[in-house]
This record gives structure tokens, C-alpha cells and sequence, in this order.
């Protein structure tokens, strides 16, 4: 993973387990796709392709479209996991400020 997608992740691992306020940063509504800044939008759809998920729904289209409708992408257990795994994080190791 280039340190520019690991920057990338971590912004918005911080931002989901903490305030998230909608706009501020990221947006509730939205995935990890729209999150990520362009430069590093292929690598990430990449990382996805090459373990197996799709790359436009990588953690289903109904969780997706559910978590849209509810505003609650960011709260999603298997996204948060996933994102916690490309930092080599544990499930309850927090994250440096």
C-alpha cells in the first residue's frame, strides 16, 4: 500500500470512530470510494480486486444501499474491520491522533 493511500485510511478511520460529522471531512452517505482522494482511487479498487471483493460494492450492494438510505456508511462493522486490516490495526487498537 502506498503511504499516500495509508494517510488516506487513516484520515478516515479517525474520522469514523470518532465525531463524524457529515461534511466535515467524509460523508456518512458515501463509501470508502468516494472518501479516498483520486490519486489513490485506483490503487484502492485495486487492494479490493486483488482480495476477492468487488470493486464497486466490496462489502455487498444491499449493505451498501441500506447504510446510504441510513446514513451510516461509516458505522459499518466489515468496513471499519476491513480498513482496520490494511493498517495492520487490531479490532480494539486505537488509532494515533
Amino acid at each position: 500500500m502506498s503511504p499516500e493511500l495509508r494517510k488516506e485510511l487513516v484520515a478516515w478511520l479517525k474520522w469514523a470512530e470518532g465525531d463524524a460529522v457529515d461534511g466535515k471531512s467524509y460523508s456518512r452517505y458515501h463509501g470508502l470510494c468516494t472518501a479516498v482522494h483520486e490519486s489513490v482511487y485506483e490503487e484502492l479498487l485495486n487492494l479490493f480486486a486483488k482480495q476477492g471483493l468487488d470493486n464497486s460494492y466490496p462489502f455487498g450492494v444491499k449493505n451498501y444501499e441500506r447504510r446510504t438510505i441510513n446514513d451510516t456508511q461509516h458505522q459499518d462493522p466489515a468496513r471499519l474491520k476491513w480498513v482496520r486490516e490494511q493498517l495492520g490495526l487490531d479490532t480494539d487498537e486505537t488509532i494515533g491522533q
